[in-house]
Protein backbone atom coordinates (compact mmCIF):
# COMPACT_ATOMS: atom_id res chain seq x y z
CA UNK A 1 0.00 0.00 0.00
CA UNK A 2 1.64 3.49 -1.14
CA UNK A 3 1.86 6.40 1.15
CA UNK A 4 -0.47 8.63 -0.44
CA UNK A 5 -3.45 5.78 -0.29
CA UNK A 6 -2.72 5.47 3.67
CA UNK A 7 -3.05 9.14 4.26
CA UNK A 8 -6.47 8.92 2.52
CA UNK A 9 -7.38 5.98 4.63
CA UNK A 10 -6.39 7.68 7.70
CA UNK A 11 -8.00 10.78 6.80
CA UNK A 12 -11.44 9.23 6.35
CA UNK A 13 -11.06 7.26 9.14
CA UNK A 14 -10.65 10.39 11.37
CA UNK A 15 -13.31 12.18 9.46
CA UNK A 16 -15.82 9.00 10.55
CA UNK A 17 -14.40 9.33 14.49
CA UNK A 18 -14.96 12.78 14.33
CA UNK A 19 -18.24 13.00 12.97
CA UNK A 20 -19.49 9.90 15.45
CA UNK A 21 -17.85 11.69 18.57
CA UNK A 22 -20.10 15.20 17.06
CA UNK A 23 -23.19 12.95 16.70
CA UNK A 24 -23.29 11.29 19.98
CA UNK A 25 -22.42 14.58 21.45
CA UNK A 26 -25.30 16.42 20.18
CA UNK A 27 -27.37 13.79 20.76
CA UNK A 28 -26.49 13.41 24.78
CA UNK A 29 -26.46 17.69 24.66
CA UNK A 30 -29.95 17.46 23.43
CA UNK A 31 -31.42 14.62 25.80
CA UNK A 32 -29.77 16.82 28.47
CA UNK A 33 -32.06 19.30 27.30
CA UNK A 34 -29.71 21.90 25.61
CA UNK A 35 -30.95 23.57 22.76
CA UNK A 36 -29.33 22.38 19.44
CA UNK A 37 -29.60 23.27 16.47
CA UNK A 38 -30.32 21.35 13.63
CA UNK A 39 -28.92 20.94 10.26
CA UNK A 40 -31.55 21.69 7.99
CA UNK A 41 -29.56 23.79 5.10
CA UNK A 42 -31.70 26.68 5.21
CA UNK A 43 -34.79 24.67 5.03
CA UNK A 44 -37.55 23.76 7.26
CA UNK A 45 -36.97 22.29 10.20
CA UNK A 46 -38.39 18.15 10.44
CA UNK A 47 -41.78 17.75 11.75
CA UNK A 48 -40.39 16.28 15.12
CA UNK A 49 -37.89 18.76 15.53
CA UNK A 50 -40.21 21.26 15.45
CA UNK A 51 -42.74 19.81 18.14
CA UNK A 52 -39.86 19.28 20.36
CA UNK A 53 -38.21 22.20 20.10
CA UNK A 54 -41.96 23.94 20.36
CA UNK A 55 -42.13 22.64 23.28
CA UNK A 56 -38.74 23.35 25.28
CA UNK A 57 -38.98 26.58 24.84
CA UNK A 58 -42.80 27.07 25.43
CA UNK A 59 -41.53 25.45 29.02
CA UNK A 60 -38.32 27.37 29.26
CA UNK A 61 -40.63 30.90 28.99
CA UNK A 62 -43.28 28.96 31.66
CA UNK A 63 -40.18 28.32 33.80
CA UNK A 64 -39.67 32.31 33.25
CA UNK A 65 -42.73 33.35 34.21
CA UNK A 66 -42.99 31.18 37.12
CA UNK A 67 -39.47 32.73 38.53
CA UNK A 68 -40.42 35.87 38.23
CA UNK A 69 -43.01 35.71 40.92
CA UNK A 70 -40.72 36.38 43.12
CA UNK A 71 -40.06 39.75 42.17
CA UNK A 72 -42.00 42.59 43.15
CA UNK A 73 -44.64 44.03 40.52
CA UNK A 74 -42.50 46.69 39.42
CA UNK A 75 -39.51 44.49 38.46
CA UNK A 76 -41.60 41.55 37.37
CA UNK A 77 -42.15 42.67 33.82
CA UNK A 78 -37.64 43.57 33.63
CA UNK A 79 -36.68 40.14 34.71
CA UNK A 80 -39.32 38.82 31.86
CA UNK A 81 -37.86 40.79 29.08
CA UNK A 82 -34.35 39.96 30.04
CA UNK A 83 -34.42 36.75 30.20
CA UNK A 84 -36.37 36.68 27.63
CA UNK A 85 -33.85 38.28 24.82
CA UNK A 86 -31.27 35.48 25.94
CA UNK A 87 -33.98 33.01 23.67
CA UNK A 88 -35.46 35.95 21.50
CA UNK A 89 -32.78 34.63 18.42
CA UNK A 90 -33.79 30.69 19.07
CA UNK A 91 -37.74 31.65 19.00
CA UNK A 92 -37.13 33.70 16.08
CA UNK A 93 -35.51 31.09 14.15
CA UNK A 94 -38.13 28.43 15.45
CA UNK A 95 -40.73 31.16 13.98
CA UNK A 96 -39.12 31.31 10.95
CA UNK A 97 -38.12 27.35 9.83
CA UNK A 98 -41.11 26.24 11.64
CA UNK A 99 -42.14 23.19 9.13
CA UNK A 100 -45.30 24.16 7.46
CA UNK A 101 -46.43 20.81 7.17
CA UNK A 102 -46.99 20.36 10.40
CA UNK A 103 -50.10 22.24 12.24
CA UNK A 104 -49.19 25.00 14.82
CA UNK A 105 -49.53 24.10 18.25
CA UNK A 106 -50.60 25.88 21.21
CA UNK A 107 -46.55 26.51 21.74
CA UNK A 108 -45.95 27.80 18.49
CA UNK A 109 -48.57 30.15 18.96
CA UNK A 110 -47.68 31.35 22.05
CA UNK A 111 -44.02 31.78 21.11
CA UNK A 112 -44.77 34.03 17.63
CA UNK A 113 -47.67 36.06 20.12
CA UNK A 114 -44.59 36.13 22.86
CA UNK A 115 -41.94 37.72 19.74
CA UNK A 116 -44.73 40.30 18.75
CA UNK A 117 -45.29 41.53 22.26
CA UNK A 118 -41.54 41.95 22.99
CA UNK A 119 -41.34 44.12 19.45
CA UNK A 120 -44.73 45.84 20.11
CA UNK A 121 -45.14 46.60 23.67
CA UNK A 122 -42.20 44.88 26.13
CA UNK A 123 -44.10 46.05 29.24
CA UNK A 124 -46.90 43.41 28.64
CA UNK A 125 -44.78 40.81 28.24
CA UNK A 126 -46.08 38.98 31.58
CA UNK A 127 -49.07 38.86 30.89
CA UNK A 128 -48.36 37.47 27.73
CA UNK A 129 -46.58 34.22 28.90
Amino acid sequence: MSSSVRKKQRRQERHDRNKRKDESYKKEAWDNGKLIEENHNNKPYSSSYSIELGTRLYNIMKDIKEKSAQFEEGKRNDYVVFRFRAYRKKIQDYILHYDPSTPKTEAYETLKSLLETYWDEPEKMVEKI
